[in-house]
């Protein structure tokens, strides 16, 4: 008996059945799709992921600037003790300096010039401001001790920066009469302030001058008068007969003939030969 051959449908079922099972068996578990469409869609997740999104608005925060802190800087202990020492060394110093001055000035008042002057330059050179200023006048003027005109500013600027009244309005005078140093209206006028700061009347009188003339200083009519009265309303003399001056002409302040004797004659009292001469004048 002949054997019947499998129908072609039937063939053509087998060997799809196959080629299914061969994709099936080969296939990467869990991806759907063929590969490289899996990594072209990463690709193109990574781009949407990356790419700036044009209708978001992003706000921008502002920049506060913060002043950068200096370290605070700790003294080591011997640091400390270092310190502690030399304030200690001073402040013997200067208990020191001010007994040598307390006793030149008894000496002084016994006209003991030359050695009050002795006693006065140690306390000066142990930092005393007002020995410092006592050096410098008697150097100055040669009071126990020989003249020496240079010392006797150096001693005095020593004294005027450590703020003492008498020797700066000293120093104003110096430079304003060129007296033994070359003559500086400039220096003058510093000096001068520094000490009308203090309240020293003479010195407010020629800040007065120094402003009425142009002395170290541009000429100002006006702030001269103030000077002036101010000076003036505390019994200086000159003050008082250059504030009726500046009354009298009209120099810095309204002109007033009944000011002007007023100040003269509080200024003629006080025995200034000038001011009874102008009230003469006006009279």
């Amino acid at each position: 008996m002949e054997k019947k051959k499998p129908s072609r449908k039937i063939m053509a079922i087998i060997l799809l059945l196959i080629l299914l099972s061969a994709v099936i068996l080969f296939w990467p578990s869990g991806e759907k799709g063929p590969p490289d469409a899996k990594v072209k869609t990463k690709e193109k997740e990574q781009e949407i992921v990356h790419q700036p999104n044009e209708e978001t608005v992003t706000e921008e925060k502002e920049e506060v600037y913060v002043e950068p802190q200096t370290p605070k800087y700790t003294l080591t202990e011997e640091e400390k003790a270092e310190r502690a020492r030399l304030a200690k060394e001073r402040e013997a110093r200067l208990k020191l300096a001010e007994e040598q001055y307390q006793k030149a000035l008894v000496l002084l008042e016994e006209n003991d010039n030359a050695e009050a002057f002795n006693l006065l330059k140690e306390a000066a050179e142990n930092g005393h401001k007002e020995a410092q200023r006592l050096v410098g006048e008697m150097y100055m003027n040669g009071d126990g001790v020989s003249k020496d005109v240079n010392l006797a500013v150096e001693w005095l600027l020593k004294a005027a920066k450590q703020g003492d009244e008498q020797a700066q309005k000293t120093l104003g005078f110096v430079y304003a009469s060129g007296f033994g140093v070359t003559q500086d209206y400039k220096e003058s006028f510093y000096w001068y302030k520094k000490a009308a700061a203090q309240g020293n009347v003479f010195s407010e009188a020629e800040l007065g001058n120094a402003y009425m003339n142009g002395y170290g200083v541009t000429k100002d009519a006006e702030k001269a008068v103030e000077w002036y009265n101010k000076a003036a309303e505390e019994g200086d003399v000159s003050a008082q007969y250059n504030l009726g001056r500046a009354y009298e002409k009209g120099t810095g302040v309204a002109k007033n003939i009944e000011t002007a004797k007023t100040w003269y004659q509080k200024a003629a009292v006080k025995g200034y030969g000038n001011a009874q001469k102008a009230l003469n004048r006006l009279n």
